[in-house]
């Protein structure tokens, strides 16, 4: 996410890292010491191969914590260990306690944001998306939100679609608190959502873009390896931001010169924009390459 030599608070994590406690320990002094430092929440740690650190040492992230919230197959993180790192992610699917709809959790997650040196954030897509828009009386997703006064969520929705999002809404604005404390405390990291989305029309969003440690980059996930386009878009902090690969293909991708799967309907028992989530590995490396 930018040349190195301009990612300064990296850098001063690199110079902080320089001579750490054994990776092992390293883990241990955030977790296995204090367990109760996440109560109730089980994180999944990745650490690097000590055999490859030992056979390659110096490499990029050795010695940095990478703090993953919300990405279930976790390749960021996967890629964040294989550079030496050690990564740190929460997800639903790992454990009911690791439910970021609860400002429980986010209070757990705050309190030790600066054990952290680089926050990624990666928020469900269920109730922001404009591809919500079957009419009321269908039984495929309607709408839940609007630009035009109802960004927060549509009034007169059922009470199960009001329950989606307020959930959202809760780590929506919980991510946003959590930017800004990682602002104030010099902490990089990225949130990652589809460009398309409504998130980005919100007025959260917008103030957070007037501080000029904030960056907007937006990329097509055709070009790291996937059959659909995707246009997606990573708010950036505290690093400069480099140029992500846009497809200029007209009418076909340019990667592959076919058709771009069309993310519309549902295959197999899966509605394709949800498995469009799952990041490429080949994108991973490139989202971890701050």
């Amino acid at each position: 996410m930018g040349h190195r030599h301009q990612r300064a608070h990296l850098r001063q994590a690199r110079e902080a890292a320089a001579a750490p406690p054994h990776h092992w320990q390293r883990a241990e002094s955030l977790w296995g010491e204090d367990p109760k430092r996440f109560p109730k929440m089980v994180p999944r740690i990745l650490l690097p191969d000590p055999s490859a650190l030992e056979e390659a040492p110096g490499r990029p992230f050795q010695g940095l914590t990478f703090l993953s919230l919300f990405r279930g197959v976790g390749n960021p993180a996967k890629c964040w260990k294989d550079l030496g790192g050690i990564a740190f992610l929460f997800d639903l699917s790992d454990s009911t306690g690791n439910d970021l709809s609860k400002h429980s959790a986010w209070n757990t997650v705050e309190r030790n944001l600066k054990l952290f040196h680089v926050v990624g954030i990666d928020l469900p897509c269920n109730t922001w998306s404009r591809a919500r828009r079957a009419p009321w009386w269908s039984r495929m997703p309607k709408p839940l939100r609007s630009t035009q006064g109802f960004i927060m969520g549509l009034p007169g929705l059922s009470a199960t679609d009001f329950a989606k999002v307020k959930q959202a809404n809760v780590m929506f604005l919980r991510a946003v608190r959590l930017i800004k404390r990682c602002l104030k405390s010099n902490i990089a990291g990225y949130l990652e959502y589809s460009a398309n989305s409504m998130l980005w029309d919100t007025p959260q969003i917008q103030r957070l873009l007037t501080d000029s440690r904030v960056h907007l980059c937006v990329t097509d996930m055709c070009m790291y390896g996937t059959a659909w386009r995707k246009p997606t878009k990573l708010l950036l902090w505290n690093v400069s931001p480099s140029e992500f690969l846009r497809c200029r293909g007209h009418g076909k991708c340019q990667r592959t010169g076919k058709a771009h799967l069309q993310l519309s309907g549902i295959s197999g028992k899966k509605f394709l924009t949800e498995q469009a989530q799952v990041y490429s590995r080949q994108f991973s490396h490139v989202d971890a390459d701050f």
